[in-house]
């Protein structure tokens, strides 16, 4: 990061004349390559970006982790993330029983109207965590 200069000088090793009617041509091309996975370490993910015509990736951080490669856990809360995905895993797991007693009465539908919600529930908690990287 920062502002790079970037200079050239000509020199000529003829006599004046040759190099007064002498030419210089240059081509300058820059390139970079996206992040990979190890880049960003484990708590972070590999975005490409587009700001007019600059490309350019850089590390999104999750779990409130921070830094260039997401490795700063000084404001990383790891318990909250935990307990969201226990009560989420525990909240699913009680519709456990009312499905199987719909399916032992031959209810179906309910059966299969609470196997939606429980599925759906854990798509739409997955989705939002998503959604805040």
């Amino acid at each position: 990061m920062g502002i790079w200069y970037l200079s050239f000088e000509y020199f000529c090793n003829q006599t004046n004349s040759d190099c007064q009617n002498g030419s210089l041509s240059l081509m300058f091309q820059i390139s970079s390559s996206q992040c990979t996975k190890q880049q960003c370490g484990t708590y972070g993910i590999c975005r490409i970006m587009t700001s007019q015509q600059n490309v350019f990736s850089t590390c999104s951080c999750i779990a409130d982790y921070r830094g260039y490669a997401c490795t700063d856990s000084t404001f990383a809360d790891t318990s909250k993330n935990l307990s969201q995905v226990l009560f989420l895993t525990l909240s699913n797991l009680m519709f456990l029983p009312p499905i199987a007693v719909a399916i032992y009465r031959r209810l179906y539908i309910e059966g299969l109207i609470y196997s939606f919600n429980m599925f759906f529930s854990t798509v739409c908690f997955f989705l939002r965590e998503r959604k805040r990287k």
